[in-house]
């Protein structure tokens, strides 16, 4: 692999996803070949694995590469089609990851609200309730602002949980082992939106104003709704999928 060049006005990481490609069209990597780990790449560059990163996922999005967790990045079928997708998955233990990529949350608010009409509608509470619990999260990649979570829940069945056990745990861990609630189905409505000003810094979106919204309802076994969400994603695109198994 060639080494970049910190003197060109290309960006580096531009630089590094350019090189992969030249790679590949002159078939010094060829469909199904593992390219160099991010911190080879790192190690010939002298840039950050987060540089790397960009660029890998760059490529993964376009359907160039893929990923195989635990065993690393490869070079795609020349037909293989991504719909210029990344593939999010958030599993039963309710861990949100991208595809080779560790994510960490942070607990921005933890607070007690008064719900409005659709608030009590999604998560089906009486028309006289007036308090439910907010959780607002910011998810990272490597530092890497990639998803503000805003999660309502029921005062009443979780009268007692604390934003310290939101530190360790994510809400689908909460609901299977502090409070042994089965999960059964989430509800999903995703639509592009505009971002307002403290979402636009929190997301690190300065330039632009639209990002995604996942709209989601969790449910238990016995028709509980556990969970009411707004996620707002970055704006890449994304395709998710949901495993409540």
């Amino acid at each position: 692999m060639e080494k970049i060049s910190k003197d060109e006005t290309i960006p580096l990481y531009k630089q590094i996803k350019n090189n992969l490609n030249k790679m590949i069209k002159e078939e010094n990597l060829q469909t199904g070949d593992k390219v160099p780990s991010e911190n080879e790449i790192a190690e010939l560059n002298e840039v950050s694995k987060a540089t790397v990163r960009r660029a890998l996922m760059a490529l993964v999005k376009e359907g160039v590469l893929y990923r195989e967790q635990g065993k690393g990045t490869f070079v795609a079928e020349k037909d293989y089609k991504t719909n210029g997708m990344v593939n999010i998955l958030e599993n039963s233990t309710g861990r949100m990851k991208i595809e080779g990529v560790s994510m960490k949350s942070k607990v921005l608010k933890f607070e007690y609200v008064t719900p409005d009409e659709e608030i009590k509608k999604n998560l089906q509470l009486p028309a006289e309730t007036e308090i439910v619990i907010k959780v607002k999260k910011l998810v990272k990649d490597d530092g890497n602002p990639i998803v503000i979570e805003n999660s309502w829940l029921s005062f009443e069945l979780f009268s007692d949980l604390e934003k310290d056990l939101l530190d360790k745990k994510t809400l689908y861990e909460i609901f299977r082992t502090e409070y042994n609630y089965e999960l059964e189905k989430s509800q999903n409505i995703i639509k592009p939106v505009e971002l307002n000003k403290y979402q636009k810094d929190l997301l690190e979106m300065y330039e632009k104003n639209c990002g995604l919204l996942l709209q989601r309802k969790t449910l238990s076994k016995t028709g509980l709704v556990l969970e009411f969400s707004r996620c707002i994603y970055r704006d890449y695109e994304f395709m998710f999928e949901k495993k409540l198994s």
